[in-house]
């Protein structure tokens, strides 16, 4: 696992990530094209992992992602273990999470090259279809919130995070409270120079 801030041209990548603020989650759109084990080992080498949605607001988020650019077709981090040779057996997440949600194309998935093992997204929509691990895709990075590149600190036992989005007090004290945390109270001249210095440390992009 990466270690958080040790790396600056990870850092910089994380900075273009979409934070989603229904799991405190944030997905990276990689459009150089590979095949679906680069792209998962490019993922785990940044500290997350090829993207895995569980559900349907996850796919709207998603979805959203997608939306940014005119080629919709990304590797996803879901396969089916060899020799499976029926198309819906056993698709498994790479993070072990259950496979309950799914999202596929009308008629998919058919495994009709009889080696279409690995979950793709085909459009801007976000529907899946099953390919081959050799094709050459973009692909989407996934970090969960302990594992994100977002700047994390530690004070007197509370953790911190800066966020740079602009936004409104009320949009911000609700932005934080989706990610589980609240917005930082100040209650001390050491705890101010504390975030000051967190921030001029260079955790701001």
């Amino acid at each position: 696992m990466a270690t958080l801030g040790a790396d600056a041209t990870l850092k910089a990548v994380y900075r273009t990530a979409y934070l989603n603020p229904f799991n405190g989650h944030s997905y990276k759109l990689i459009a150089t094209t590979r095949t679906w084990a680069e792209a998962r080992a490019d993922c785990e080498a940044m500290g997350g992992y090829l993207v895995t949605v569980t559900s349907l607001e996850e796919k709207n988020f998603v979805t959203m992602v997608l939306s940014t650019q005119a080629t919709p077709s990304f590797w996803y981090g879901a396969f089916q273990p060899q020799p499976e040779v029926a198309p819906s057996a056993n698709w498994q997440w790479v993070t072990g999470e259950p496979w309950s949600y799914t999202n596929w194309n009308s008629g998919e998935p058919t495994n009709s090259a009889g080696n279409e093992h690995f979950l793709a997204t085909v459009s801007t929509g976000g529907v899946w279809n099953d390919y081959p691990g050799t094709t050459l895709l973009g692909y989407i990075c996934e970090w969960g919130w302990e594992d994100s590149y977002l700047p994390k600190s530690s004070y007197e036992g509370h953790r911190y995070s800066f966020i740079d989005l602009s936004m409104t007090w009320e949009q911000a004290d609700d932005y934080a409270k989706q990610l589980g945390a609240k917005l930082a109270s100040v209650n001390s001249a050491a705890e101010s120079e504390f975030i000051l210095s967190m921030i001029a440390g260079g955790t701001r992009s």
